[in-house]
């Protein structure tokens, strides 16, 4: 189903511990496929991402109707591939309409009528 087509790769901006990469078949064939490669690099415990959990989480915000769907999770390779979701980032303006608040509010709760994601992750906690 993959060997053999044509891709497209974009890299995403942003990402401390992380590469984003956006890969498309671009060959018109049927599926078409459009993921989020996410290549973890550098040192995992600099911001204390234990990368098994945020796959976990990643799952849970999927399910909860939140988040992309997992595809794919190679830690072996260090790797976490996700469906990619069209859109762009809110910024704070956006939150002065009410119709953006109500839908912000939904995804927030979304995951927490769930059972408990695994651990917390806390940037500036010190160790």
């Amino acid at each position: 189903m993959l060997a053999g087509r044509s891709w497209s790769v974009t890299e995403l901006p942003g990402g401390l511990t992380n590469v984003n990469l956006r890969v498309r078949s671009d060959d018109g064939r049927e599926p078409a496929v459009d993921v989020v490669v996410r290549c973890s690099h550098g040192d995992p415990s600099l911001l204390g991402i234990d990368r098994a959990a945020e796959h976990r989480n990643t799952v849970a915000a999927a399910e909860a109707g939140v988040g992309a769907p997992v595809l794919e999770f190679r830690p072996d390779l260090r790797m976490l591939v996700i469906g990619y979701l069209p859109g762009r980032a809110l910024v704070d303006a956006d939150f002065t309409d009410p119709d953006v608040m109500t839908r912000a509010a939904q995804a927030e709760r979304a995951p927490h009528a769930r059972p408990r994601v695994t651990r917390h992750f806390r940037m500036f906690a010190r160790p």
